[in-house]
């Protein structure tokens, strides 16, 4: 009985090390197929990204943005570009927390409670907006700023939301002088697109309180900037 108890473990103990064989190939060939090494050359990190079709995209971070840049979002560019490839991040930009505060013009009522607010959904996408584009083998310097702005914003009444703090506006802009590029002759893709991607938060806002002896509840929405990334993605435009 001993001895048939000291074999049972044994296999026990092979069938762990097979199984945990098995388990680590996968966890590295999942890790393979979505993202390789990557390298940094003169300040610029290149990564190797398998987008869900099956596409391997070269995807370059400028100005220490690759760890600002998480691959979802890489996998959002290349899902709402079938034909993208040749990605290049160029700048992420932060909103300043709470940089604005409803300020009254009026006199106050008696409040029982200061504005609360509620987020719902935080840095969600609002917008992917296009700033220019350049084509194949194209170099062209910018005769005028471009520029780019998601503002905080609120309803509900004007009163009941006094010293609410959002988040503040936030900007992108490719300036006046700056050198556009377009794809390579060599790129299979004949076009080169710039375009900035604004993120924000959503909720409402609430307050309890009286006015002339009468309990009121008040409630808005609002939405606040949070970042933006800016980028480059060569494209196949048909003319």
């Amino acid at each position: 009985m001993k001895e048939n108890t000291t074999k049972f473990t044994w296999c026990n103990l092979k069938i762990r090390k097979v199984l945990s064989a098995i388990t680590a190939t996968a966890i590295a060939v999942s890790l393979v197929s979505t993202c390789f090494a990557s390298t940094t050359t003169m300040g610029e990190t290149t990564k190797k990204i398998t987008a869900k079709d099956g596409r391997v995209v070269t995807v370059t971070y400028l100005n220490g943005t690759v760890e600002k840049v998480p691959d979802s979002h890489i996998q959002d560019i290349l899902k709402n570009n079938p034909d993208g490839e040749n990605i290049r991040i160029l700048e992420v930009g932060y909103a300043k927390p709470n940089a604005i505060t409803i300020t009254p013009n009026v006199g106050l009522p008696t409040w029982t409670s200061p504005v609360i607010k509620t987020v719902f959904t935080e840095d969600e996408l609002e917008s992917d907006r296009f700033m220019d584009s350049c084509a194949k083998g194209e170099e062209k310097t910018e005769s005028r700023d471009i520029t780019a702005k998601l503002c905080p914003a609120s309803d509900g009444n004007a009163l009941a939301k006094i010293g609410l703090k959002l988040n503040g506006e936030i900007s992108y802009s490719i300036k006046k002088g700056t050198k556009l590029v377009g794809p390579p002759e060599s790129s299979t893709r004949n076009s080169r697109e710039y375009r900035c991607k604004f993120y924000r938060n959503t909720g409402i806002w609430e307050r309890f309180g009286i006015i002339s002896g009468i309990p009121y509840y008040f409630w808005g929405n609002f939405s606040e900037p949070t970042y933006f990334e800016s980028y480059s993605i060569d494209k196949l435009i048909s003319r």
